[in-house]
């Protein structure tokens, strides 16, 4: 794929800006095409105008998922402190899960109430759920057919089918998954688009680490960026190498930081910091 930070070429008429006396505009709202001018530009809105929309809202920040039905605090961006119940179909952060297990001995589902079951019984909870189209167990039950967990052994062809089927529903993560699995960058691309706009956080990660090794230096900033203020700290890390190559400015990199920072206080919560440090066995997905 061509790095877009490169193109030389008008969108409507092809005209190159090669030429020291023919200096090219990018579209202004979205900043992946050039045209030589306003007349250009209008004659090629109608086949342009859907993908500019697509890029404008590519590029907003992730809103956080709904409060925890349970403590009523924000629930991560990212999956890493949230865990989906098989029993019920509820998602929950973990810190009222590890918070019930702690007062509770029959380690009952926080939501629902219903005694908590193993790797393989869970499973079957899910091919439930999958029956009555629920996206988030269609996902789960995917990516166990292509890790070969919990009960059923490893079929990537059904793996990826499940995956996809998913992903029709809506799933962002599914869309990451079918990234990582594709071989072909152009549909890497589109998945972790697809991830990315549906607020999957890794999704951001992935994609713009992916226009980073295209040569799309400003477009993985932006992207690296949205990730940070979703709390994936592997961003900064890569925002930090790409300021050392001079690729990404000190402001960049501190923006992130700061972003980050509030990201995490937002989502702070004692329960869900214990479960992080000390996972028990009840937390299943």
């Amino acid at each position: 794929m061509n790095s877009i930070d490169n193109i030389t070429e008008c969108a409507n008429c092809g005209e190159s800006d090669k030429d020291e006396e023919k200096k090219l505009k990018r579209c202004s709202a979205c900043k992946i095409v050039k045209y030589c001018g306003i007349s250009c530009q209008r004659a090629h809105r109608s086949n342009h105008v859907d993908k500019c929309n697509r890029e404008k809202k590519l590029f907003k920040i992730h809103k956080p998922p709904e409060d925890c039905p349970i403590c009523y605090t924000p629930m991560p961006i990212s999956k890493v402190g949230r865990k989906y119940r098989s029993c019920c179909g509820t998602e929950i952060c973990t810190g009222c899960i590890v918070g019930i297990c702690k007062i509770d001995s029959k380690q009952q589902c926080p939501f629902c109430r219903a005694p908590n079951v193993n790797e393989v019984e869970s499973t079957e909870l899910i091919k439930g759920l999958v029956e009555k189209n629920d996206k988030k167990a269609t996902f789960l039950l995917g990516n166990r057919y292509r890790h070969g967990i919990h009960g059923v052994e490893q079929n990537m062809g059904e793996a990826t089918r499940l995956l996809k089927i998913a992903a029709k529903m809506g799933s962002a993560e599914a869309h990451e998954t079918l990234g990582h699995i594709a071989t072909n960058i152009k549909i890497k691309q589109h998945h972790f688009e697809e991830g990315s706009l549906g607020g999957n956080a890794s999704s951001r990660f992935n994609l713009g680490v992916l226009e980073l090794k295209i040569g799309n230096y400003n477009r993985a900033c932006q992207h690296l960026m949205i990730a940070a203020c979703a709390g994936v700290k592997d961003s900064l890390a890569v925002l930090k190498m790409l300021q050392r190559y001079g690729f990404a400015t000190q402001e960049i990199y501190e923006v992130a930081e700061m972003a980050q920072q509030a990201y995490e206080e937002m989502v702070k919560n004692e329960e869900r910091d214990y479960a992080l440090s000390h996972p028990q066995p009840a937390i299943l997905e």
